[in-house]
């Protein structure tokens, strides 16, 4: 199993609390409070994974000197200090505010909608993970902005955030990448088994699939509220007693089995995502192209008269030679229900690939940095390239908060009825079922292959 100090989340913050670990060391080497580990620090395992970069920390550092070593620095400090605002505070936050208002509106309209089908019951769950993603995610950047951390609160905000929004998005984050992954799963079973997805995918069992989906997160995060508390300690470059964490004995282990645990499942569901998105986009390719080939020898028959001898019986044997090339799912007993099936079937298969594919992208600088990673001894929290590590981590934080915010966008696009309901909610119009066509809303996502 890949470590936890090597793992840079795809769907966590996989971003920068790392100057926490400046100020856990600094802080649990001088408290000594019984039933704490004080001489616990957060090294590179946590800040990798949990990413604390301490901006406070880094305008203290650069102003005299700086502890690290200096040599093939490819970033300054003061550099990093900046990107880390720029990225993490102003991009991240700022975009997170946005997600928050959007996976709310999702929320309300799939609550509107009704969960009779079961990608509305997959698409609701993946709002509430999104939503409690970014939420962390303003939280975390508020307690990163340098006014709020000196100004008269009694904690250390760099510190007091990691296991209040650092954990809490790591638990919401995870979730997502796994429903994410149940989602497309789902479409390629209607793929693969047409006549018998909807016996096997009903709403109840979806209903319980993600409900253990965030069952199995939150059993892999709550160890570490044992692990971690908060007490009052001697911060020593602020020069002040404050709140601030502390490790209790054996705490870093017990940290050490959650970050195992919760990659895990991140490192498997980006790779199934990947797998099921190649699959779908096979498929709908393979459609279009039946298609296209079944419109030119459509043209090609109706140029020659049914009873045009052996050329008219030649057009018809080609038709039907087309018709048994027809892709799984392609029926043709009902010609006006087949198309609308499949053009449904259609629809669903795009919103359903607009989400993987954004889920990808915004993952992907994730897990090229855990390539570099594992490659580059030097590049962690502690080594050379520290700045650079630091710096690309608030890069993937801000991804990461982009692929919980944009869902709304894919769904008012692509689906009319959820256009009418918002339109509905906001007073805009009146919500007819047939706003845009009989066949183009959101109860299409029904498992109705068989149809």
């Amino acid at each position: 199993m890949i470590g936890a100090s090597t793992i840079r989340n795809f769907g966590i913050i996989t971003t920068n609390l790392t100057g926490c670990s400046n100020n856990f060391t600094t802080t649990t080497m001088n408290n000594n409070n019984s039933g704490w580990d004080s001489s616990s620090s957060v090294g590179p395992e946590i800040s990798t994974e949990m990413g604390v970069s301490n901006v406070g920390d880094t305008l203290e550092s650069g102003a005299q000197g700086g502890s690290g070593r200096d040599d093939g620095k490819m970033i300054s400090d003061e550099m990093r200090m900046i990107l880390e605002i720029v990225f993490f505070v102003i991009l991240s936050g700022g975009i997170s505010i946005l997600g928050c208002v959007g996976n709310v509106i999702n929320m309300m309209v799939f609550w509107r909608q009704g969960f009779k089908d079961t990608i509305n019951i997959s698409l609701f769950g993946l709002a509430i993970a999104d939503f409690g993603s970014v939420f962390t995610l303003v939280w975390m950047a508020v307690c990163f902005t340098p006014w709020f951390r000196y100004s008269e609160i009694p904690f250390e905000s760099t510190d007091v955030q990691y296991p209040t929004a650092g954990w809490p998005h790591m638990f919401f984050a995870r979730s997502t990448s796994l429903i994410t992954a149940f989602i497309t799963f789902e479409r390629c079973l209607c793929i693969a088994l047409p006549l018998k997805v909807r016996t096997i995918i009903t709403p109840a069992r979806t209903r319980f699939i993600i409900a253990a989906i965030f069952f199995f997160i939150g059993a892999s995060v709550v160890p570490i509220f044992y692990a971690i508390g908060i007490s009052r300690v001697f911060v020593e470059d602020r020069n002040k007693t404050l709140y601030a964490i502390k490790y209790r004995p054996g705490g870093l282990k017990i940290e050490s089995i959650c970050f195992a645990l919760t990659e895990f499942a991140q490192l498997s569901s980006f790779v199934l995502v990947i797998v099921f998105t190649a699959i779908l986009i096979y498929n709908l390719v393979k459609k279009r192209r039946w298609r296209m080939k079944a419109t030119y020898q459509g043209g090609e028959s109706r140029g020659v008269g049914a009873g045009d001898g052996e050329e008219g019986r030649g057009q018809v044997s080609s038709i039907q030679s087309i018709n048994s090339e027809r892709p799984s799912g392609e029926g043709t007993s009902s010609a006006p229900l087949a198309d609308k099936s499949s053009n449904r079937d259609k629809r669903v298969m795009i919103v359903v690939l607009s989400i993987a594919c954004i889920f990808i992208a915004c993952f992907l600088p994730s897990a090229t940095n855990l390539v570099v990673i594992i490659l580059l001894p030097e590049y962690n929290i502690t080594g050379r390239f520290k700045n650079m590590f630091q710096v690309t981590g608030a890069i993937c934080n801000t991804c990461e908060s982009v692929n919980s915010s944009v869902n709304i966008f894919v769904y008012y696009n692509m689906s009319s009825r959820y256009r009418a309901v918002f339109r509905k909610l906001f007073g805009k119009e009146r919500y007819t079922s047939g706003i845009d066509g009989p066949a183009s809303n959101m109860s299409d996502y029904s498992m109705r292959n068989s149809d």
